[in-house]
């Protein structure tokens, strides 16, 4: 985020792929927004330009030090008594499918190599 003020677009966009307004972009932890959508989002809430730089560095999936914080999230609520199995194996689905992403893709992925969803 640039500023505290940009929660309004991310809230925006995330209003808008409710109303499939916005398209998005599956990454091995969820969907990100695609780079046109926020760039017009943020013209059209504060007359500002969103550079791509700015973008990437927002939104590029950090693999290894995304898969520590999960397992240390694990570790966690490993330690409760009333999680939910699925908590536990859903975040295992993550961290293995970031494995796999930085096996192909290496630690650090910009959104621009993965494949756009709708």
């Amino acid at each position: 985020m640039n500023e505290k003020k940009d929660k309004k677009v991310w809230l925006l966009w995330m209003e808008g792929r409710v109303h499939e307004e916005y398209g998005a972009i599956k990454t091995p932890v969820g969907f990100i927004p695609k780079y046109e959508d926020l760039k017009a989002l943020f013209q059209q809430i504060f007359s500002q330009d969103y550079t791509e730089e700015e973008y990437k560095a927002q939104f590029s999936i950090r693999t290894q030090k995304l898969a520590e914080r999960f397992k240390r999230i694990m570790e966690v609520y490993k330690q409760e008594p009333f999680i939910p199995k699925v908590f536990i194996d859903h975040l295992n689905h993550q961290i293995n499918r970031l494995k796999e992403a930085k096996e192909k893709l290496g630690d650090v992925i910009t959104p621009d190599k993965f494949v756009e969803s709708e």
